[in-house]
């Protein structure tokens, strides 16, 4: 008698269990709209998207439905966890669904529903038909879907092909057409009001930096605007934004900037958001070595390039590299305009720097010497211009590499070293030179 009682509690409890199993997930329930966004905005056209949502929880499996997300979404990029506590919730299935509305999908959602159809005679006439559609547009093959006729069943039990003519449906199918919506199955560790943090990656929002700069008499005003488009789809209203920069495919090495103030992004529209604005601030012209070596086809003597170089306040932030237009103003107040430059990047407490074309009075002979522990290398330069200028070189630092000695005018930025020097007018010959010790590849 026991035993039995044994087993028939614990199938009754097994029962239950199913039953109330089946019940939580019977019932779907939407996820609330996003209470907070931000934006991170990369420029290889991906984004990473994070939102704080609502939801009240059931404890163990529930099924979610979640709208107002961005359609251009990766869903294998999502990622979920309850803010407090990561281990709360579990993303154990989803599924991306959007049922566009046209033709064939209103056919497939009413087979078997009573509808009205309505053809043009050949005498003119209209006819319209009332019964049911019997089969579904498409048939299931081993080559894929194939397209059938359409035979319909009027209510005096009569059959006809369907070719030419219009639906009269007295209401629409259910279901989120042109919506898009993610289903989930989410396990959860008790009951409770869950605030959830949604990540995930998305197409259809890029960015671009520009700037302007004025310059006169060695000083410049600067204005510098990023432009984010959003070709989405969607809106996004109050929005934290941010925009990531690669500094090249082979390092890696990401930069961010981030605005103050929340933004909207209306769909299909583009919106110029303030980088940096700055007046008064010193600009001098710098005659600059770049690289390991010269051109190819002058491997001894080659054209510096010059470039125009910004002294921005030490507080700025990292600045993307972007276009830049560029306006003289001579003593006489005539304005003279560049044609459209490149900046690089500017860290926090550097000068900016945007390329001003090269310059063929100046030639550079460039020698390098090494042992297994060090190297050196010097450039030789002769400045025929009339007056001094300032001359910057630069070089890759090697692995474990670093200058030898401090000395004057010498700056380590990542993986660049670099040394300037003023040259004086006239013909003059100078020679610049840095040594490097380190390992050695």
């Amino acid at each position: 008698m026991k035993n039995w009682l044994r087993r028939w509690a614990s199938h009754a409890v097994l029962v239950v269990f199913v039953a109330e199993t089946r019940s939580s997930m019977a019932r779907a329930q939407d996820v609330s709209a996003p209470e907070s966004v931000q934006i991170c905005v990369g420029d290889d056209g991906l984004s990473l998207i994070r939102e704080i949502r609502h939801v009240q929880l059931n404890a163990g499996l529930n099924r979610l439905r979640v709208y107002d997300f961005c359609p251009g979404i990766d869903p294998a990029s999502v990622h979920l966890r309850a803010t407090g506590e990561p281990g709360l919730v579990e993303l154990r299935a989803q599924s991306y669904w959007i049922e566009i509305l046209d033709r064939q999908a209103v056919l497939d959602k009413i087979v078997g529903q009573k509808i009205k159809f309505e053809r043009d005679l050949e005498d003119g006439r209209q006819q319209i038909l009332e019964g049911r559609l019997l089969f579904p547009p498409s048939a299931l093959t081993r080559e894929g879907r194939e397209p059938i006729p359409l035979f319909f069943q009027t209510l005096d039990g009569e059959f006809h092909e369907l070719d030419d003519g219009r639906l009269i449906l007295e209401q629409m199918p259910a279901t989120d057409w042109n919506r898009p919506r993610l289903d989930w199955l989410l396990h959860s560790g008790k009951q409770d009001r869950t605030r959830l943090e949604l990540y995930y990656l998305s197409r259809g929002l890029s960015w671009e930096a520009r700037y302007t700069v004025w310059r006169s008499q060695g000083r410049a005003d600067l204005c510098g605007y990023a432009t984010v488009s959003n070709e989405t789809g969607a809106r996004f209203s109050s929005v934290q934004l941010q925009l990531t920069q690669t500094a090249s495919a082979t390092s890696g090495e990401e930069s961010r900037f981030v605005f103050k103030d929340t933004t909207t992004l209306e769909p299909d529209r583009e919106v110029q958001l303030l980088l940096v604005q700055a007046r008064g601030i010193p600009c001098s012209i710098l005659h600059c070595i770049g690289g390991r070596a010269g051109p190819a086809a002058s491997p001894d003597f080659a054209p510096l390039q010059k470039w125009t170089e910004l002294s921005l306040p030490a507080d700025l932030p990292w600045l993307p590299a972007g276009s830049v237009e560029v306006y003289s103003i001579d003593d006489e107040g005539r304005c003279a305009r560049q044609p459209a430059l490149r900046c690089e990047a500017t860290r926090t407490g550097s000068p900016m720097r945007f390329f001003a074309g090269t310059d063929p009075l100046v030639v550079v002979c460039r020698n390098e010497q090494r042992d297994p522990m060090r190297r050196k290398i010097s450039w030789e330069l002769v400045n025929s211009h009339p007056e001094p200028v300032t001359v910057m070189a630069e070089e890759m630092l090697g692995p474990g590499e670093a200058p030898e000695s401090e000395a004057t005018e010498v700056e380590t930025r990542g993986s660049k070293v670099s040394i300037r020097r003023a040259a004086p007018p006239g013909k003059s010959r100078i020679e610049l030179s840095i040594r490097l010790h380190g390992s050695q590849e």
